[in-house]
């Protein structure tokens, strides 16, 4: 078992890969967390004036992850957008369709986030400037896997060895 020497924090964006492909680098934001907190309706009786009898789930919420891609080779490109890489040009996709695929994160801290299903979509944003550069602003939203048993991600400490790893395959 191996020692988590972060006490727990995890920081740092060493890589990026969706759907085993690098994506390239991230702007220096890195990757932000987000999504909707859970919602509940709150039952009342007549009985208990003061107190809610019964709390329901209405909606379990969701978990995303927003973050801006910089390194706009094509291959980067072609992996959150589709389309075509064939020598030195990239060609968008006809329509915008979102990307389902397992993401995967290694941070400098050592820890590792896998996300076994996720659909990632972008948008051309940024500038191109001398203060600027074009990125693909991306969103990916964190859904449950197709085995109907697993959780929709895993947080691996420092150390510890993730099955079918990416970047290990690439050396």
């Amino acid at each position: 078992m191996a020692v988590d020497k972060t006490d727990g924090y995890i920081s740092g964006l060493d890589e990026f890969w969706f759907n085993g492909k690098k994506v390239g680098y991230v702007s220096e934001d890195g990757i932000s967390f987000a999504g909707d907190a859970l919602s509940s309706v709150q039952i009342r009786a007549a009985q208990a004036r003061n107190a809610v009898v019964k709390t329901i789930i209405s909606n379990p919420g969701s978990d995303k992850c927003e973050f801006a891609l910089i390194e706009l080779k094509k291959e980067n490109i072609q992996a959150v957008f589709g389309g075509t890489a064939t020598g030195g040009v990239y060609s968008a996709p006809r329509g915008k369709y979102p990307i389902e695929g397992r993401a995967f994160i290694k941070c400098f801290s050592g820890h590792k986030i896998d996300i076994p299903k996720a659909l990632l979509s972008g948008n051309l944003s940024g500038n191109i400037s001398l203060a600027g550069v074009l990125q693909i602003k991306c969103t990916m939203e964190i859904n449950l896997p197709d085995d109907g048993v697993s959780g929709p991600y895993k947080i691996y400490d420092p150390g510890e060895v993730v099955p079918d790893d990416p970047s290990i395959a690439e050396g």
